[in-house]
């Protein structure tokens, strides 16, 4: 009986993570559609620049707001200017292949960022490896291939690899070290001073 209480805010915090989650995805969706729009007539490090600038500029009365020496201290400094350079490197990636890729490859095939998450998790972070997990990701990596290689289910001739996919590879690797360095970062640092110093970082490298 004592747990009860404990186990219902557990499952709450799993559904509003998972809203989250969702709406991230969506937000992502949005980001990718706009960002290969923007490159029809700018170049890919002005719209991953702009990218940056806006998102800080946005963020910054957030951050502030309640204190800036309690909001943005931090003594990981270093790991959150390690983090903004992983983040701006695999956005620079990302959009050099949307500029010559089709949309919806690039966005299949960045979906197998959590491919290579899972494997840093049980390796680094010692997670549990499930059953469940593992089916997911598999099929998650079967529906990238199907949608960036028709031709394996039709059977048609296999066509040329766009060369453009090393960089897709690229930021995805650059984009799991990321989030390797938010769960280290989210142990101690707060969530404002972690958002602050990855767009002032990333702005800055962009620029």
């Amino acid at each position: 009986m004592g747990n009860k209480p404990e186990k219902t805010q557990s499952s709450s915090n799993t559904l509003i993570g998972i809203a989250f989650m969702i709406l991230n995805a969506l937000c992502i969706s949005i980001t990718v559609i706009t960002s290969k729009q923007l490159a029809q007539s700018l170049h890919p490090n002005q719209v991953v620049f702009l990218y940056k600038i806006v998102v800080l500029a946005v963020i910054i009365p957030w951050c502030f707001f309640g204190g800036i020496k309690k909001n943005l201290k931090t003594k990981k400094l270093g790991l959150h200017v390690s983090r903004g350079a992983l983040s701006v490197i695999g956005h620079l990636c990302f959009m050099s292949a949307l500029y010559k890729m089709n949309a919806l490859d690039v966005t299949a095939l960045a979906y197998l960022e959590p491919i290579i998450i899972m494997i840093i998790g049980v390796v680094y972070f010692k997670e549990q490896f499930t059953i469940t997990k593992v089916t997911m990701l598999i099929l998650s990596l079967l529906g990238a291939l199907f949608i960036s290689c028709p031709s394996i289910i039709t059977g048609e001739a296999m066509p040329i690899m766009n060369k453009y996919y090393i960089y897709i590879f690229l930021a995805l690797i650059f984009w799991a070290m990321n989030n390797v360095s938010v769960k280290i970062l989210g142990k101690t640092e707060h969530t404002k001073a972690q958002l602050f110093y990855l767009t002032s970082v990333s702005s800055i490298i962009s620029l």
